[in-house]
């Protein structure tokens, strides 16, 4: 008799050890648990657009946490939602065209494409982690926000995953340089249009890695 249940024992061992590893490693395949990186932009004055002269060293590489894309992962796609719900006279012919000028930017002064292809859903909402991409409006519960970037990585490998850009909907946007007067200063109250691209292009910086030098 003691040979039968030795063997059912064995049996039993086996099944219990292929359970096991069946388990781990569809444990292993489930998304990882994503940490996450805001960074908030408060106003100072009305942004400046392109044409400003004066030059400012305002990123550092994220090099304490070594967040990063990894190379794999390049070009990245993103999704925008060009509707800005409390501004009718900002169409979205003219959210995607700052948007791509805005990531064509970061792609003419680096050594590779960092932005790929892009779709645009009406539907998508930043600030929301989903492993889309996502640009778009939102409305920030402090009243002094401009622009607000997550940044979604893996703990474990470092590696971003996605971000996010939500700009706020209690400012004006569009294009400062068309729509204020060359001979204006930009904290004057006649012209509060906060420059779509120049900010994204700012924004675009943390979306591939980048962090602030200074508290913005």
């Amino acid at each position: 008799m003691k040979k039968p249940i030795l063997i059912l024992l064995i049996a039993a061992l086996l099944v219990l050890t292929v359970a096991m590893t069946a388990i781990e490693a569809l444990a292993s395949k489930q998304e990882p648990q994503l940490e996450k990186m805001v960074f908030i932009h408060y106003k100072k004055d009305y942004a400046k657009p392109s044409g400003t002269t004066k030059q400012t060293a305002c990123y550092k590489f994220l090099t304490q946490t070594k967040v990063r894309w990894q190379n794999q992962a390049l070009p990245v796609s993103y999704t925008i939602n060009p509707n800005n719900p409390v501004q009718s006279n900002l169409s979205s012919s003219e959210v995607v065209s700052a948007v791509l000028n805005a990531a064509e930017e970061w792609d003419n002064y680096t050594s590779k494409d960092l932005m790929n292809s892009y779709n645009i859903d009406y539907n998508a909402i930043p600030g929301v982690q989903d492993y889309k991409n996502v640009i778009g409006f939102g409305n920030y519960s402090d009243p002094d926000v401009i622009a607000v970037t997550t940044v979604w990585y893996n703990p474990a490998t470092k590696a971003i995953l996605e971000f996010d850009i939500m700009l706020d909907t209690d400012w004006v946007w569009g294009d400062a340089t068309a729509q204020c007067n060359s001979n204006e200063t930009f904290t004057n109250s006649s012209c509060e249009v906060m420059d779509l691209q120049n900010i994204l292009t700012h924004e675009f910086g943390h979306a591939i890695g980048l962090g602030d030098v200074y508290d913005s």
